[in-house]
């Protein structure tokens, strides 16, 4: 598996895992309730303003949730996370790596046209969509997609995905 094959394959379950465990937590959208008794741990989120069904606390019991992390809880809400998993796979397919057909190669995609007679397997792949400013496509993984990986954790010494 090429590093780039590696990257694609990670980012593909990287976003299914975070799909999965969007889908299984609380339905939002959620609210978070100060309760200002000068207490820094005074919040809770829940699924309706004043209600405790998501993440509750209380600083009495040693427990609670500081009002800034909740706020950013509530904003990272399922109902969010599923909105941003589906932009980030538009923009994954949009960058994916494919056969380099030169600058047809956003035409056929993984399909061979006729004349290639498989002669571009053995070369580097390249970005379904991105181009040099000579028209001729970009060697995969273009910028694109790797930034899309490293804003999900993937580094270079992020272990293969298991089969």
């Amino acid at each position: 598996m090429t590093g780039t094959d590696r990257m694609v394959s990670w980012l593909r379950e990287t976003l299914a895992a975070a799909q999965a465990d969007a889908e299984g937590a609380t339905p939002g959208p959620w609210h978070v309730t100060d309760y200002p008794y000068g207490y820094d741990f005074a919040a809770v989120i829940g699924t309706r303003p004043l209600d405790c069904d998501v993440v509750a606390g209380s600083h009495d019991n040693g427990g609670g949730v500081r009002l800034a992390d909740a706020r950013h809880i509530a904003r990272n809400s399922p109902a969010a996370v599923l909105l941003r998993i589906a932009a980030d796979r538009k923009q994954h397919d949009e960058h994916i790596p494919v056969p380099d057909h030169g600058r047809f190669s956003h035409s056929y995609g993984e399909k061979c046209p006729a004349f290639c007679e498989g002669e571009c397997r053995d070369s580097p792949k390249v970005c379904l969509t991105c181009r040099d400013s000579s028209g001729d496509p970009i060697e995969a993984p273009c910028r694109s997609l790797k930034f899309l990986a490293e804003a999900w954790d993937w580094t270079e010494e992020t272990p293969e995905p298991q089969e």
